[in-house]
C-alpha cells in the first residue's frame, strides 16, 4: 500500500485484515495483488508456492485469527488462469457469505476495474493510500478522478502513507480534498495515517517475524475507523448472507 512496493504492500493489507479480526469481526482477503501476494506475507514465500500450486482446491486459505485468504486469480498471470478456475474461485467466495463480515480486495489501480461479475458489484468502500510526495499525490487524484468516472456514487477513503512528521497527514488531505471537491465535486474521507516503514520485510519472512509498534497502532485505529465508518457492527449480527449483502472494501495501491 502507499509508495511500498512488493511484498510490504501486502503486509499491510494483511495486518489490517487482522487488526479487524481482532475487533471480533469475520474477515476475508481477495488477493488480487501480483506484485506482493498476501499469501507470501501469511504464510511466507515457501507456503504460499505450495498453495498457489495446488490449484482450485486450495483457492481459499486460512491465516491467524481464522482471516482468510483468497488467491485471485489462482495463477499470477490472469491470462494463465481458466475461466473455470475462476467461476470457481467466484462460486467458493459466495458459499463464503455467510462465514465473513467483510470483504478487503487487495488490488492494484489498474485492476480495479476488470474485478470480475459478482465482486465488484458488492465493492461499498474504495481505500486510497496517498504519500506526501507530490508526484504520488497527483497518481492518486488521477485514480480518484477514474474511480468517479466508473463508479459516480462511490465512496473514497484517503490514507495518508509514508508519513515521517505529523504535520504531513493534514496536508495531504486538506490538498486532496480540495482538489475533488474543486475538480470533481466530491467529498473525500479520511481513515487515518501510516508511518514510513522503518524496516523492510524478507518476502520469505511469515507474518509474524515483523513488529513495528508505531505503524501496528496505526493500522489498529484505521481498522476502528472502518468498523464505524460502515457499522461493521450491525453487519456481524446478520446471519445467512451472500457475498453480495457482505460489505466490501478495496483497497488499492497509489
Amino acid at each position: 500500500m502507499g509508495d511500498l512496493a512488493g511484498p510490504q504492500n501486502a503486509f499491510l493489507v494483511v495486518n489490517l485484515a487482522l487488526a479487524l479480526a481482532r475487533l471480533g469481526l469475520r474477515i476475508c482477503v481477495v488477493d488480487m495483488d501480483e506484485s506482493g501476494p498476501c499469501l507470501n506475507v501469511l504464510h511466507g514465500e515457501d507456503a504460499a508456492t505450495e498453495h498457489a500450486a495446488a490449484g482450485a482446491a486450495s483457492a481459499v486459505v486460512k491465516g491467524p485469527l481464522n482471516v482468510q485468504v483468497v488467491n485471485w486469480p489462482l495463477v499470477r498471470d490472469a491470462r494463465a488462469a481458466s475461466n473455470d478456475d475462476k467461476r470457481r474461485v467466484l462460486a467458493r467466495l459466495d458459499t463464503l457469505g455467510s462465514e465473513i463480515d467483510m470483504v478487503l480486495v487487495s488490488t492494484q489501480p489498474q485492476h480495479v476495474f476488470s474485478l470480475p461479475p459478482g465482486l465488484r458489484e458488492t465493492i461499498r468502500e474504495f481505500l486510497v493510500m496517498v504519500s506526501p510526495d507530490k508526484h504520488k499525490m497527483l497518481q492518486a487524484y488521477k485514480m480518484i478522478k477514474s474511480i468517479f468516472m466508473h463508479e459516480p456514487l462511490a465512496n473514497i477513503g484517503l490514507i495518508v502513507s509514508n508519513i515521517e512528521h505529523m504535520y504531513e497527514i493534514e496536508n495531504v488531505f486538506v490538498k486532496m480534498s480540495a482538489a475533488a471537491r474543486k475538480f470533481l465535486d466530491k467529498e473525500l474521507y479520511k481513515y487515518g495515517f501510516l508511518f514510513k516503514l522503518r524496516q523492510s520485510t524478507a518476502t520469505a519472512a511469515p507474518l509474524a517475524t515483523f513488529y513495528d509498534a508505531d505503524l501496528t497502532a496505526c493500522i489498529s485505529n484505521i481498522a476502528q475507523i472502518v468498523v464505524l465508518r460502515l457499522n461493521l457492527g450491525e453487519s456481524a449480527s446478520a446471519s445467512g448472507a451472500s457475498l453480495r449483502n457482505v460489505l466490501t472494501q478495496t483497497v488499492m495501491t497509489e
